[in-house]
């Protein structure tokens, strides 16, 4: 008898300690980096203008994450780095953005660093665009299609059909 219940007070250790050990890799957070990974060796940073042209930028770190949309000589290059907990959203812990600009002629003139202390948040519009046409009230819809549709006991003229009777 005593044998049998320390059988199953192992049995119930050993089925607790593995219930605690499933949860244990939930309470880790995943890392990932996002956009541009830099080397160790060629950071945006170094970037020195006056020195380096747009050649040279793209020969160290390739195409840049994005182009300035109204400034073609301006890149920037940003890297971010994410943190998710279990089935949280994930939250950017670490956020580089490099800007840098070009003259005319392609030679760097200003290199600049930000971080995430320098980022700012935007909040979205949440109107909605109205649809320019008539209003339907709730009788024209439900009544609008009446008569409209061919009626059911209508059948078709077979010489109406493509290809002929």
């Amino acid at each position: 008898m005593a044998y049998q219940r320390s059988l199953q007070r192992a049995a119930w250790l050993c089925v607790l300690l593995a219930a605690a050990s499933a949860c244990a890799p939930l309470a880790r957070p995943i890392r990932s980096l996002h956009g541009f990974v830099p080397e160790d060796t060629n950071r945006p940073a170094d970037v020195v203008a006056g020195e380096d042209t747009r050649t040279t930028v793209l020969a160290k770190f390739g195409n840049p994450s994005t182009v300035s949309p109204f400034e073609p000589n301006i890149w920037y290059y940003v890297t971010s780095t994410r943190q998710a907990i279990a089935y949280r959203l994930p939250k950017t812990v670490d956020q580089t953005v490099t800007i840098i600009a070009f003259d005319d002629e392609g030679a760097v003139t200003t290199v600049e660093v930000l971080d995430i202390t320098q980022a700012m948040r935007l909040a979205y519009a949440t109107q909605t665009t109205p649809t320019r046409g008539r209003q339907l009230n709730i009788i024209e819809q439900l009544l609008g299609n009446v008569g409209t549709l061919p009626g059911l006991t209508q059948q078709p003229d077979p010489s109406q059909r493509p290809g002929g009777p």
